[in-house]
């Protein structure tokens, strides 16, 4: 009889250990998946943090061509961040920020050539406008 509530109360305190050991691994499951939604989340939240900081600094800007600018900047800062967070060596990264730098240079070189051609038509057409006033005025004076 003693021996059959030996064996009885070693099946319960085994069956009761299982119970603990499943017990423990659902909570240590939940609390690996809380952990991993929350590093989801706190990245998530860093991104629109910085996108809406971008924002900010942009619509501070009142020209469209340094609105522009600004933007290519961000954006090859943000492909530069992406690049350091590659598994690739130093050179491999170097070679890549050094093409997102010369594309960056090339788009600011073109806003720029943009700007600069608009800004000589505009002085041309006032020039020329300015030009009419005068002959207009002075065939008025005569």
């Amino acid at each position: 009889y003693t021996k059959k509530v030996a064996d009885d109360e070693e099946k319960a305190r085994k069956e009761k250990e299982k119970q603990t050991e499943e017990h423990n691994k659902k909570l240590k499951d939940a609390d690996d998946k809380n952990k991993e939604q929350i590093a989801k989340d706190t990245a998530t939240a860093n991104k629109l943090l910085l996108d809406l900081q971008n924002e900010k600094i942009l619509a501070e800007i009142t020209s469209e061509d340094e609105k522009a600018k600004k933007k290519l900047e961000i954006d090859a800062e943000a492909k530069k961040a992406e690049i350091d967070k590659l598994k690739i060596t130093e050179e491999e990264k170097g070679k890549l920020k050094k093409a997102v730098d010369e594309s960056l240079n090339a788009e600011l070189a073109k806003i720029d050539k943009k700007a600069k051609d608009e800004r000589e038509e505009n002085d041309k057409e006032f020039e020329k406008n300015l030009q009419k006033t005068l002959n207009e005025s002075r065939l008025a004076a005569m």
